[in-house]
């Protein structure tokens, strides 16, 4: 039923989304090729996502590309407490997940891995909204759901989302001031990354670490290309 209604909300509002994106951020998509081409092999794919800046990050990566609908996130159980958050999270389909250690932990993360049999799911590994320019630390537990699902994990980044204060400026900010400030927001897809399952638990451990590093530089490489080769 969640999957239903999250695939009715989704349809409802990302063509408007869309142009939305278009209108007020100039937005641009670089990498859709790479996500076809995933797609192709993969069933499903689980989006990598940073910074997270608002509430709304949510939106740019199904709006870019609708054969991604159902998308689901994973967001805090925290803001499953607040009424109208959880309202906004439901209908967009998030999974509650517990940032705590053990079976709990484990738990959400094997739910996000069975759900990737037939939709997509949006992680931001850092689990934090960016505060700084400073990129913050990547988690780990998107990579074992990647190992768990044997879905690719593809990274995505927002440029332009922060300003120089480094808060969000797209839609809504985390205090719900709304902004039409931001220009040119580039959504850029990466190449894939696969995270093997080889049978045994300390060479999982190992290639999850493998790949964990390979994102981190993917990344910074993505960011250093895009910015020009500036740092």
């Amino acid at each position: 039923m969640w999957s239903i209604t999250a695939a009715v909300f989704q349809i409802i509002i990302f063509i408007p989304v869309n142009i939305f994106l278009k209108i007020f951020t100039r937005w641009e998509v670089v990498g859709r090729r790479k996500v076809n081409f995933a797609l192709k092999t993969n069933k499903t794919l689980i989006f990598g996502v940073v910074p997270h800046a608002t509430y709304f990050d949510v939106l740019p990566v199904p709006a870019s590309k609708f054969g991604l609908i159902p998308v689901r996130f994973v967001a805090s159980v925290k803001f499953f407490k607040n009424p109208i958050l959880k309202f906004w999270f439901y209908f967009m389909g998030a999974i509650p997940a517990e940032k705590s250690t053990g079976e709990i932990l484990e738990h959400s993360l094997g739910r996000g891995a069975n759900l990737l049999k037939r939709e997509n799911l949006i992680i931001f590994p850092q689990g934090h909204f960016q505060k700084t320019k400073k990129l913050l630390k990547i988690h780990k537990g998107m990579f074992y759901i990647a190992q768990l699902s044997g879905r690719p994990i593809i990274p995505t980044i927002f440029f332009n989302t922060l300003n120089e204060e480094g808060e969000g400026v797209v839609c809504f900010h985390r205090d719900w001031k709304f902004y039409f400030g931001i220009r040119n927001l580039t959504v850029v897809y990466g190449d894939p990354i696969y995270v093997q399952s080889l049978g045994n638990p300390a060479a999982d451990i190992k290639e999850r670490e493998v790949k964990y590093r390979l994102f981190k530089k993917v990344v910074e490489k993505m960011i250093y290309e895009h910015e020009g080769g500036k740092k």
